[in-house]
């Protein structure tokens, strides 16, 4: 079987995992960490991707109990340009479909919810056939009332 044919033959399906640092654009608040996973399907073009977002705990500075939590969902599409031999750099943009919970002093002070934008970007190696590592950086624009910056390192696997 030629390499034409076994590429014609190839999944278009992706999955990737991640971890990183979130840091709220709000003063008085310490940075959170995040995990993801999502799932993408390459199409001509772009790749349309669904996936998990969890950004753990905002913690209030100096004020234990007090905190916002946030997670959620993306919808977004994605596209991966090939920049040199096994180096790729991937855009992204879409939808975060996010919950927040608030507490204050140990005392649940209410929850929030909403659907609002994000855009990202990607420096991505692929280091085996199905295999790429990747370290992202994305901006979720006012959830919850402020902007969120996010930085992670992840793997994909390329069915």
């Amino acid at each position: 079987m030629s390499a034409a044919n076994a590429d014609d033959k190839r999944n278009p399906v992706y999955v990737s995992v991640s971890t990183g640092a979130t840091k709220i654009n709000e003063s008085g608040f310490d940075d959170s960490m995040s995990y993801g996973a999502k799932i993408g399907m390459e199409l001509p073009w772009v790749s349309l991707v669904a996936g998990y977002l969890n950004m753990d705990e905002f913690d209030l500075q100096n004020t234990s109990g007090t905190y916002v939590g946030v997670n959620g969902y993306t919808l977004s599409v994605e596209k991966r340009i090939q920049i040199r031999g096994s180096f790729f750099l991937d855009l992204t943009g879409g939808l975060y479909f996010w919950d927040a919970s608030s507490r204050f002093l140990n005392i649940d002070v209410g929850d929030d919810n909403g659907t609002n934008l994000f855009i990202g970007g990607a420096p991505r190696y692929q280091f085996l056939e199905h295999f790429s590592a990747f370290l992202s950086l994305e901006k979720y624009f006012e959830v919850s009332g402020a902007d969120i910056f996010r930085t992670a390192i992840g793997l994909s696997w390329d069915f």
